[in-house]
């Protein structure tokens, strides 16, 4: 991915793994929120701050979790599997970054597509989840 001083569009796939489905449901949103609010103001909002470039309009997040149907699930990971941004599956653009957060859902046996990042919201006591997450990154 580009550096934050860049302006090229960021680009690339995350996953980010939470403690619980209302926590990952809840930071899905919170960032998607951001994330429209950055890009409805041009960039004003943030004027000056480090962030601004990493909130751009062209990444989005979504939420996957254990509970969801697995076709549902399946549906979530194929639009990071196409990687590029845009909006959540179903609702557009092919560029940017995209980042799925997620609870009980994507671990051992999963087929997740290669990623750039993996982000721990939570401190993991299990060695093994964490070498797992970082071995999909590599």
């Amino acid at each position: 991915t580009a550096p934050c001083d860049s302006d090229a569009p960021p680009n690339g796939r995350a996953v980010a793994f939470c403690s619980s489905i209302a926590a990952s449901r809840k930071r899905a949103a919170c960032f998607e929120a951001m994330r429209a609010a950055f890009s409805r103001q041009k960039g004003e909002l943030f004027e000056g701050l480090p962030v601004a470039p990493v909130l751009a309009p062209e990444m989005a997040f979504d939420h996957v979790d254990g509970s969801m149907r697995q076709w549902r699930r399946q549906q979530k990971l194929d639009w990071l599997r196409q990687g590029g941004g845009g909006e959540a599956p179903g609702r557009g653009a092919k560029r940017g970054a995209r980042t799925l957060c997620n609870a009980r859902c994507l671990t051992e046996g999963v087929d997740v597509p290669a990623l750039s990042a993996a982000v721990f919201f939570d401190p993991k006591r299990s060695p093994i989840d964490v070498a797992q997450a970082v071995g999909r990154i590599m």
